[in-house]
């Protein structure tokens, strides 16, 4: 998808532009994912019930309703809590046990933690029930031969990883580009040296290759229109590499595909980061409303 002029640009919208985002908004933005997670979970869990209890009649009466206000309460934080820590279990834990494995015989992935893997990624971003059951109907066997065989074929310099993509993409049901760049992704970690596979996520997605970031007004019907396929998955490639590049030519260093991943993320529920940002025209944003996009497709 083609960048709009710059020159069409109002000079606010400059803000977040990925061409034009300074190293101080970026590293801002970032110190804000902790908050935004836990605030960005917690409005989708509290959407979920709220959903959930208008399809039911309403039976409580004015005695219990703060016994149920205090369990929702208790519900609320407790999943958020859970969803927190294996927030930290992807970005943290998962390549530190990939990278003691890569030591001992080569890394690969157990099929708990590629159902874990997915369980993070339908939380983090919209859900998709469907996914989850193709992705427990692949043998263990087939799951760690196949992770084995995509982590040995990834590319030792900032080459697209086609072959490690195939290598799971093709075996693995329920897994397809964005999956398997998740995957890649958390082993490619431990490596560093700019060797990173980003996460072909929506949030990315919008904002380095659809301009789409609070400030950008798009027109259309609000739904993310995404093949998850290999064409756009290079060219998000390509645009994360120049954005963090282009930071880390500026502040010299420090900028990684999961710190551009997490400020993707943080623009994408602006709205709960705490951010002290106003948009252009006076346009008002809800600190309670958090910004989803659907997608027809399935495996992704």
């Amino acid at each position: 998808m083609a960048k709009p002029d710059s020159t069409s640009i109002n000079q606010d919208e400059f803000t977040f532009h990925p061409d034009h985002i300074t190293p101080q908004t970026f590293d801002t933005l970032l110190s804000l994912y902790p908050k935004t997670v836990e605030q960005a979970y917690s409005h989708k869990i509290r959407q979920k019930r709220s959903k959930s209890k208008s399809t039911k009649r309403k039976t409580d009466t004015d005695t219990n309703t703060n016994t149920n206000t205090n369990t929702n309460l208790d519900h609320i934080t407790e999943e958020t809590n859970k969803y927190i820590e294996l927030d930290k279990w992807r970005y943290e834990t998962l390549p530190d046990i990939l990278a003691k494995r890569a030591e001992e015989k080569g890394p690969y992935l157990l099929k708990e933690e590629l159902v874990n893997l997915m369980d993070w990624k339908l939380k983090h971003g919209v859900s998709r029930p469907m996914l989850m059951g193709m992705i427990k109907s692949n043998t263990d066997s087939t799951i760690e031969k196949s992770t084995a065989t995509a982590f040995a074929t990834l590319p030792v310099t900032e080459e697209f990883p086609k072959s490690s993509l195939d290598a799971l993409t093709t075996p693995l049901r329920g897994v397809g580009p964005a999956t398997a760049s998740l995957v890649l992704s958390v082993a490619s970690i431990p490596r560093g040296d700019g060797q990173e596979v980003p996460f072909y996520s929506d949030d990315v997605y919008l904002w380095v290759c659809c301009m789409d970031y609070p400030g950008m007004k798009k027109g259309g019907n609000g739904e993310l229109i995404a093949k998850y396929d290999l064409k756009e998955y290079r060219e998000l490639w390509g645009a994360t590499r120049v954005l963090r590049d282009r930071l880390n030519l500026a502040k010299g260093g420090g900028i990684s595909l999961v710190d551009v991943e997490r400020v993707a993320y943080v623009l994408r529920n602006i709205g709960v980061s705490g951010y002290d940002w106003f948009p252009v025209e006076d346009e008002v944003v809800e600190k309670s409303e958090v910004g989803e996009r659907r997608s027809k497709r399935v495996k992704r």
